[in-house]
């Protein structure tokens, strides 16, 4: 039986009167992927606000990293520049080193030469003996200038000891620091 147009009003009547026909009649009009856009596109927005959510979390982790990255950026600087000031003190230390060195080569350049004029005194010792106590008093104060130096040197290797420790320390620091950077870098490279 064929409708017509003059039937379309009755038809209308009718689906008014059986709510079940219209919702047959929607399921066969529109197909089954039409009714359940509305639900489809509830889920895509719901996976949507998710999607943001994990991204505002990673934004947070990022900003948490970057804080930490300036962090380890800052306390390696610093770090530099302990190791630079040990550095100039050492070289410090060096030259006084050096300079204790020359100072000991004199002194036992003069403390040679005094072993030459001690042998020549010594040849005439009964002419010189006056001479031979004033170098023999001499030669004392030379021994406790060598002592003295003696102990400034004892003294500087035992500063020189101790910074090798702290430097080995900042080393390991430093090592140390390394390694978290290159893991926090990894973590964010994932």
């Amino acid at each position: 039986m064929a409708i017509t147009q003059s039937d379309l009003p009755e038809l209308v009547r009718l689906l008014q009167q059986h709510p079940e026909w219209r919702e047959a009649l929607r399921l066969i009009l529109l197909g089954e992927e039409l009714i359940n856009l509305p639900q489809l596109v509830h889920q895509i927005v719901e996976t949507q606000h998710q999607i943001v959510n994990i991204l505002q979390e990673i934004l947070q982790v990022q900003r948490r990293h970057e804080q930490q990255i300036a962090q380890l950026i800052e306390g390696q600087r610093r770090h530099e520049e302990w190791l630079q000031r040990l550095t100039e003190g050492q070289q410090r230390h060096e030259e006084w080193l050096q300079r204790l060195t020359e100072g000991q080569q004199r002194h036992e350049e003069i403390l040679r030469q005094h072993t030459e004029w001690l042998q020549r005194l010594t040849e005439g010792q009964q002419r010189h003996e006056e001479w031979l106590q004033r170098l023999t008093e001499g030669q004392q104060r030379h021994e406790e200038i060598l002592r003295q130096h003696t102990e400034w040197l004892q003294r500087l290797t035992e500063g020189q000891q101790r910074h090798e420790e702290w430097l080995q320390r900042l080393t390991e620091g430093q090592q140390r620091h390394e390694e978290i950077l290159r893991q926090h870098t990894e973590w964010l490279q994932r």
